[in-house]
């Protein structure tokens, strides 16, 4: 080998290894204790649904509750259509009622505008009367009626509000 492919060889190999080292720097800044690769998450994000215009996203009731507590549901909701619609009443079995708090007896949707019932927010949709115990990682059922839309069952995770900020 000439010396001249030697003095290549070494300049592409020392390339190389600065650009790995500067890789490994770069990647490393997001380590300690605040990393986000830090954080424990559950395996199971909210639960998003599509019901004729109106979409749910990342529903998931907060947990665990034992039974004849109560609970919130929080969801993200957004009407993708062209009319107000309404979201007129929750129905869930395992609770003996649901019930909204703030400024929610009857939720509008107004076109394009999303309405959350999240933790921090004024606005709730309680569960009360626990039927069974809300268990971690469980699956409970949930039924949402729309004026227009119609009704949008799905099955809504049971999550801590760590694991749901977590995922967020």
């Amino acid at each position: 080998m000439s010396r001249n492919r030697r003095k290549q060889a070494r300049t592409f190999v020392g390339t190389v290894a600065a650009g790995v080292l500067a890789v490994a720097a770069v990647s490393g800044c997001g380590a300690g204790f605040s990393a986000e690769t830090n954080h424990v998450t559950g395996a199971v994000d909210g639960l998003d649904a599509v019901a004729n215009n109106i979409l749910v996203r990342n529903a998931y009731l907060r947990g665990p509750a034992n039974t004849g507590e109560q609970t919130e549901l929080y969801l993200f909701l957004l009407n993708t259509g062209g009319d107000v619609d309404r979201l007129t009443e929750v129905r869930a079995d395992f609770a003996t009622s649901v019930v909204a708090q703030g400024n929610v007896p009857l939720v509008t949707l107004l076109p394009g505008r999303p309405v959350s019932f999240l933790p921090d927010s004024r606005d709730k949709l309680i569960l009360r009367g626990l039927k069974t115990p809300l268990v971690l990682g469980a699956f409970e059922h949930i039924t949402l009626v729309f004026a227009r839309a119609g009704e949008v069952g799905m099955d809504v995770p049971v999550q801590t509000l760590q694991q749901a900020q977590n995922e967020a």
